[in-house]
C-alpha cells in the first residue's frame, strides 16, 4: 500500500501583496511545510501537489504566471504529480483519481492552503473514496487561525477518522 502527501496549492499568489487573493503570515506554514515535504521524500511517499489556475482570462491564478507558480522552496522535483485544478476539489475532472488508483495510494497526508476551502474539499473527497488521510495542521493556512480552527475542529465532528496532528507528530510517526 502506498503513502501520499498531498501537497495543496502552495502557490505565489496568496503572498503576493498586490493580489486581491493575498492571505499574508504563510512563512510559518511554508517552514512547516518543508519539513513535512523533506521528512515524506525521505520515507518514500509518492508526492502530489495541486496547482490552481483559473480557466477564464484573469490576472490571478493565470497559467505561466508568477502568482500561479509554486511557492520557492516547495517546487516539485521529476517524480512528483503535479495535479492542475480549476476548481475547489483537486478530484473533480483532474484524473487525481485514476493516479491515485493506478499507485495504489491508501492513505494520504494533506497541507496546504485555504484550509476551509481546498484543503477541506481534498480531506472530504478523499475521505469518500475510503482512502485514509491525515490532515498535517501546522503546514495549512487560511485567511485567518480562527477560520483554521473553526475547519478542524468541524472536520473532526463530521470526520472523525480523520486523523488532525502537527508536523511534529506526523515527522515522529514516520520513525
Amino acid at each position: 500500500m502506498a503513502r501520499a502527501l498531498i501537497m495543496v496549492d502552495y502557490q505565489n499568489e496568496w503572498s503576493d501583496r498586490k493580489s486581491d487573493y493575498y492571505i499574508g503570515r504563510l512563512n510559518p506554514a511554508i517552514a512547516v511545510a518543508k519539513r513535512v515535504l523533506a521528512a515524506a521524500r525521505e520515507k518514500g511517499f509518492v508526492v502530489i501537489y495541486t496547482q490552481h489556475i483559473e480557466p477564464e482570462p484573469t490576472v490571478a491564478f493565470k497559467r505561466g504566471t508568477k502568482g500561479a507558480a509554486i511557492i520557492d522552496g516547495l517546487s516539485p522535483v521529476k517524480t512528483d504529480k503535479v495535479v492542475v485544478k480549476n476548481r475547489i476539489s483537486p478530484f473533480y475532472r483532474t484524473g487525481l483519481d485514476s493516479f491515485i488508483a493506478k499507485r495504489r495510494i491508501r492513505e494520504i497526508a494533506v497541507c496546504g492552503i485555504m484550509t476551509n476551502l481546498c484543503v477541506r474539499s481534498t480531506v472530504s473527497d478523499a475521505y469518500d473514496r475510503d482512502i485514509s488521510v491525515t490532515v498535517i495542521s501546522d503546514a495549512c493556512a487560511s485567511d485567518s487561525a480562527r477560520t483554521d480552527r473553526f475547519t478542524f475542529d468541524d472536520i473532526r465532528r463530521t470526520r472523525p477518522e480523520v486523523r488532525i496532528i502537527t508536523s511534529r507528530e506526523f515527522i515522529r510517526s514516520l520513525g
